[in-house]
């Protein structure tokens, strides 16, 4: 959808190369019913007022941002992989690490059982 600057567009400070030569500004644009909107969009950062630019509206006709490129899909995509795994296997190891936990402490109340048995059958308590 096309739409119109109404403002200069304002720089936005960030990392170098991730969103270096974009900028929010308000925009203005005709709708599919004829009526005017406006609302914020990342454009250029050279964008003066009254120029032109592109901006996607969803169903709604309100603004989304543009797409994923193929490079920032393909980084999203190894960040939530690697999220995902690490995540996984933290759940494993504190899973295992309980499961030892409970296993001892049963193995240990066991003990205490048959050290009882076995003392009361020797006839006096030691200590």
């Amino acid at each position: 959808m096309s739409a119109v600057v109404t403002e200069d567009a304002n720089r936005i400070i960030g990392v170098e190369g991730a969103d270096g030569d974009r900028a929010r500004t308000t925009v203005r644009w005709t709708a599919a019913d004829g009526t005017a909107r406006t609302g914020v969009a990342r454009v250029d950062s050279a964008n003066k007022a009254g120029s032109s630019t592109r901006v996607r509206l969803d169903e709604r006709g309100r603004i989304v941002p543009e797409p994923a490129t193929a490079d920032e899909a393909e980084l999203q995509s190894a960040v939530l992989g690697t999220a995902a795994t690490v995540s996984a296997s933290t759940a494993m190891i504190l899973v295992g690490c309980l499961t030892c936990a409970r296993l001892d402490r049963r193995r240990q109340e066991q003990r205490d059982t048959e050290w009882a048995l076995t003392d009361s059958q020797w006839g006096r308590k030691a200590g």
